[in-house]
């Protein structure tokens, strides 16, 4: 059993990010930090691990949006090198060891979105879905971890609809909505999550929820939801009541 819902807004992106580039533009700052304490060598090292294995899920996204055959087996081993490099890393602990692990849902995440088949995308969305609780437990709730919570659960119903029923996808919204309240998407994803699940009341105040805080950006044009997804949740509103 996994936890959350896939619904309406922030859907993942397609394209693998550049966990390399991202993880070597950290490390000047731990450098830095290994001339004073040695124990941090060892977390550099395990980071440089780390980006190397997470390269080949690049490749593998890469490959899918050319169109090009992946090779089931190759995609899970790619993520089970990348996920006991990432292990190494955490244990090693240091700077970097929090955000890499933020990568790595990523990663998954992405992969999953372009593996070949139905058994592999399952497995890789499970595989994201286990590192994001993982990292939590290990760092505690963050507003990134939780994102990467969400994120790997809409890839988990994605790969597997029944594994994430909408009532655990609402969960993980309300917990990240306690760190960041005034997060207008949020309050959408709830208001659908909620929707789903059967829960009207609930539904319609946290889309309201959502129009007010949209409202209160009018001043900020460039972060307020296009005038259509406005337009859509007055309109889901005037249906439930």
């Amino acid at each position: 059993g996994v936890a959350t819902s896939g619904v309406s807004t922030g859907t993942p992106p397609t394209r693998s990010p550049r966990v390399s580039r991202h993880l070597l533009a950290v490390l000047p700052a731990v450098l830095a930090a290994v001339v004073l304490a040695g124990p941090f060598r060892s977390a550099v090292e395990a980071e440089r691990s780390f980006a190397d294995a997470a390269a080949p899920l690049e490749e593998i996204a890469r490959q899918a949006e050319r169109g090009e055959s992946v090779v089931p087996a190759e995609v899970v081993e790619a993520r089970v090198e990348a996920t006991a490099r990432l292990d190494t890393l955490v244990s090693a602990g240091g700077p970097a060891a929090a955000r890499a692990g933020s990568l790595a849902v990523e990663q998954l995440v992405a992969a999953s979105q372009v593996a070949p088949d139905a058994a592999s995308r399952r497995e890789l969305a499970t595989a994201a879905h286990a590192a994001a609780e993982d990292h939590l437990t290990r760092f505690g709730p963050s507003p990134r971890r939780l994102a990467d919570r969400l994120r790997a659960l809409r890839a988990v119903r994605a790969a597997d609809p029944e594994a994430v029923p909408a009532t655990r996808l609402v969960e993980a919204i309300v917990a990240a909505l306690r760190l960041q309240p005034q997060d207008v998407s949020l309050h959408v994803d709830w208001g659908d999550a909620s929707f789903e699940a059967g829960d009207v009341d609930a539904a319609r105040r946290a889309w309201r929820r959502a129009l007010e805080l949209d409202e209160a950006l009018e001043l900020d044009p460039l972060v307020r939801m296009p005038a259509s997804q406005r337009a859509a949740i007055e309109a889901r509103l005037a249906e439930v009541d």
